[in-house]
Formats: C-alpha cells, sequence, structure tokens
C-alpha cells in the first residue's frame, strides 16, 4: 500500500458569491429575530438568537481555516504539486 496523496485545487475567483451568501444568511436571520420580536414570540427570538450564534462561529471558522489563494497563488501551488509528482 502506498502512501500516495490526492490534492483537489479548485480555482473560483468569484468572490461575490461568498458576499452575496453572507449577505443573504445574515437577512434571513434579522427577519428571523425581527419578527419574533415584533410579534412578541419569545421562542422564534430564542431561535433566531442560536442561528446567530452558529452564523457568527461557521464565519469565524470560515476565516481561521481560510485555505484560500490568489489566482497566482494557485498557480505556483499547482506547479509546486506537479514538480513534487514529477509531471
Amino acid at each position: 500500500m502506498s502512501n500516495d496523496t490526492e490534492t483537489i485545487v479548485i480555482v473560483d475567483d468569484r468572490l461575490w458569491r461568498s458576499i452575496v451568501r453572507d449577505t443573504y444568511s445574515a437577512a434571513i436571520l434579522l427577519a428571523l429575530t425581527m419578527i419574533g420580536r415584533v410579534l412578541d414570540i419569545a421562542v422564534l427570538s430564542w431561535i433566531g438568537g442560536l442561528f446567530w450564534v452558529v452564523f457568527i462561529f461557521s464565519a469565524a471558522q470560515r476565516i481561521f481555516n481560510n485555505n484560500r489563494r490568489t489566482l497566482a497563488e494557485a498557480k505556483d501551488y499547482i506547479e509546486e504539486l506537479e514538480e513534487q509528482n514529477g509531471n
């Protein structure tokens, strides 16, 4: 059995997708929380608050576990992998 590992490199330079996804999530959470506040439904406000906590931890995880590279860095990384594999 060999110890070969495969590396997948995905190049996607569309930052707007991430911005739209985060904005959409924040808007949904804000609406959920505000509906609970306006209608005075404590459970809905609590659920919205719990989702906010999950959203914040998820965003923090994406920031601290950022394996993203610029296009130039991705190209250099792919070339480095090819050199290591002898291609």
